[in-house]
């Protein structure tokens, strides 16, 4: 932004230069002392206009003096960031060209990215054949190479402020998408958007393992989703059926529901930001554009200005295009309502071949693409058209109530819903301190479910005979105490469910031996609060359910 305003100041000062030059010319008492002044300020002048405007070209991305194109037609300048394997050999582009993820100003027409931009993934195989790498340290050109604690494998992703690798952590059985920063003039917002991920914790959003510094680069390691991305899965198989996509629906709105509900809203809601993982399930990724809700909260660093739009403006809705900073959770509602469009139908909901005719057909014209007449019934019609009402009044106000609209919607056509929530099972005998705890996870996190006992041989009992994703396992019970609880309880654990062990002492020796006989994390009772707990049993769920990945050389 300071950027753009030097340039503007920078422009005035030479066209009120000129300005006064010509006066200077035709007054009759001129107050410059000679021709060859006037031709010499004049020459200073003209260089400086060209200069502004070779400055405002590069600006743009239109200098070919670099070998740079245009990001409006470079497929690796489009989109925003997503996690995920391609799995294309091809190496095309399957990047609709339209769907542009930058903050358009419409004032002056100019196309300036603002967040990372990431929608085709590559492997290191599939770029031995590029011309070109990134000017840093990190071009796919280096790997394998360590990145602090990590080894990065390959590149899955580049963007204008970022690249993002296939890596895995020293010690770790799993791999991770790795976010590095690449541009210090994106430091602050992609501060901003650490701070974010560690809010949200739910089983249908990709989960932030670590954030931190290194070699000066701010990284954010994250869960890797192998699957493909809804665009993807669009573009190599054509429209899905309406089952899978009212199934997507469900858990695209159980994973908004809970940004929503941490006062965050998304703002880039589109096919390519739902990543399908290998059970068939989908995970919201990509919270580079979200903002909080609570404006004491807000970032200082703005994401476009009072005359700029941001998001993909097939995906947007009208209110948020003509003012981006006016969304709110109604805005998401409609977005994700275009995108089950494009699913339905494999194009996008708002028609037109440029950003300028889809502005029009999304704010002025309401030219919108329609699913087929008899393919959706009377209420499932009804959902869809609640979803993209174009006066937000008229729309779903939270996604509580779509929630329950859709529940409906899968009942009659026969679906089983999808899981909801986590199922916790607590062995702890102390009444007051995790017990707590976990009651005020509950209260703001509705994906938590817990059931609890404070006996070993209960909890045994209930892993026989009922499903759990986590358990949550005090070392000292009633009838158990120390490593011998562990050793009991994993001989019975026959499903391999994931133990984190939580103990009064940090005890190296101790959680050295739990980790060989399985567990995956330890809390200590007397540092924990709601939220560390929170993030700490969804991390280890994603580790967990990661661990069985292989590097892919």
């Amino acid at each position: 932004m300071l950027q753009l305003i030097v340039f503007r100041i920078r422009e005035l000062l030479i066209y009120v230069l000129i300005a006064v030059l010509a006066i200077g010319f035709f007054a009759e008492n001129s107050t410059f002392p000679s021709v060859a002044l006037k031709l010499f300020a004049i020459s200073i002048a003209v260089i400086l206009l060209f200069d502004e405007r070779r400055a405002k070209s590069i600006r743009n991305g239109k200098d070919q003096s670099n070998g740079e194109s245009d990001d409006r037609t470079n497929p690796d300048h489009l989109g925003s960031l997503t996690f995920y394997k391609d799995t294309h050999t091809s190496g095309e582009s399957d990047i609709n060209l339209l769907e542009e993820t930058s903050v358009h100003s419409r004032s002056s027409g100019e196309f300036v990215p603002k967040v990372d931009v990431i929608e085709k993934t590559t492997s290191v195989m599939e770029q031995k054949d590029q011309s070109s790498t990134p000017n840093n340290s990190l071009g796919s050109s280096d790997l394998p190479a360590k990145f602090g604690d990590y080894v990065l494998h390959a590149e899955l992703g580049r963007g204008a402020s970022s690249l993002v690798f296939r890596a895995r952590r020293a010690g770790a059985s799993f791999d991770v998408a790795l976010k590095v920063i690449t541009a210090k003039e994106f430091q602050s917002q992609f501060l901003r958007e650490m701070e974010i991920v560690k809010k949200l914790a739910h089983p249908n959003v990709v989960t932030a393992f670590e954030c931190g510094t290194e070699h000066n680069r701010s990284f954010i390691a994250m869960e890797l989703i192998e699957g493909n991305n809804l665009q993807q899965e669009v573009l190599n198989n054509g429209r899905l059926n309406k089952r899978t996509v009212f199934m997507y629906l469900f858990q695209a709105v159980l994973a908004l529901e809970h940004a929503h509900s941490r006062g965050l809203i998304h703002r880039d809601i589109k096919p390519a930001n739902f990543l399908i993982t290998t059970t068939g399930n989908i995970k919201l990724s990509d919270l580079g554009m979200a903002r909080e809700t609570d404006i004491s909260s807000l970032n200082d660093v703005p994401l476009a200005d009072h005359d700029s739009i941001g998001g993909t403006i097939q995906y947007m809705a009208p209110e948020q295009a003509i003012a981006f900073d006016e969304a709110d959770e109604r805005s998401d509602i409609f977005s994700l309502g275009t995108t089950m469009i494009y699913l339905l139908t494999a194009s996008p909901y708002v028609k037109g071949n440029s950003f300028q005719e889809c502005y029009k057909n999304l704010t002025v014209a309401k030219i919108f693409n329609q699913p087929e007449s008899g393919l959706l019934t009377e209420m499932e019609e009804s959902v869809f058209n609640k979803m993209l009402a174009y006066d937000p009044d008229e729309r779903y106000q939270n996604c509580s109530l779509l929630r329950d609209d859709l529940q409906t919607v899968l009942i009659s056509l026969g679906c089983d819903l999808p899981k909801q929530s986590v199922r916790i099972l607590i062995v702890e005998d102390d009444e007051t301190d995790l017990r707590l705890v976990l009651i005020a996870i509950k209260k703001t996190n509705r994906s938590v479910q817990t059931k609890s006992t404070v006996y070993l041989h209960e909890a045994i009992e209930k892993l026989d005979t009922e499903e759990f994703d986590l358990v949550l396992l005090d070392l000292n019970l009633p009838d158990s105490t120390g490593l011998e609880t562990v050793e009991t309880f994993q001989k019975q654990n026959t499903n391999g469910v994931p133990v984190i062990v939580s103990t009064g002492m940090h005890d190296e020796i101790l959680e050295e031996k739990c980790r060989k006989l399985g567990v995956i994390d330890f809390v200590e009772k007397d540092q924990v609060n709601a939220s560390l707990l929170e993030r700490q049993m969804f991390v280890a769920l994603a580790k967990y359910q990661s661990s069985d990945t292989e590097i892919q050389s």
